[in-house]
């Protein structure tokens, strides 16, 4: 289940921009620029779990970071890469993607945090918080 969340995100942010690329390791501020512009990370983090009788319901905290520059126009720049920030996060929660999972039952946010990277004021970090509640049954 959890590869099938990273499935699911990974073909939201496809949708939205097919340039970007995946991030496969974790990413520290240490890294160069170059390396994280137009690029995205999934971090998937804490679960909490309940048992009801044979299913089991998680419910799973994903960091989705998306990297992006800003460069000749970077107000602009921002602007766009914030809206294409919420437009990956409304497509995520949409019932009509999550209907088609085998796991996912439903994909709610927090929000969206944005910081600058590696001290350059033209490189942004927007992380979508999610919460993907999965289920699956239990077998003895």
């Amino acid at each position: 289940m959890i590869s099938e969340i990273r499935t699911y995100l990974k073909n939201i942010v496809r949708f939205e921009n097919k340039d970007l690329k995946t991030i496969k390791n974790p990413v520290t501020d240490e890294m160069a620029d170059t390396v994280l512009e137009d690029s995205f990370f999934i971090g998937i983090d804490n679960m909490s779990t309940t048992l009801n009788d044979t299913t089991i319901e998680s419910e799973i905290a994903v960091t989705l970071s998306i990297y992006k520059a800003g460069d000749s126009e970077p107000i602009e720049d921002y602007d766009d890469a914030y809206c294409e920030a919420i437009n990956i996060q409304a497509r995520a929660m949409y019932k009509k993607n999550i209907l088609q999972m085998d796991y996912i039952k439903n994909v709610t946010s927090s929000g969206i945090v944005i910081e600058t990277i590696n001290n350059n004021d033209n490189m942004f970090k927007f992380s979508i918080q999610f919460t993907i509640t999965v289920t699956y049954e239990h077998k003895e």
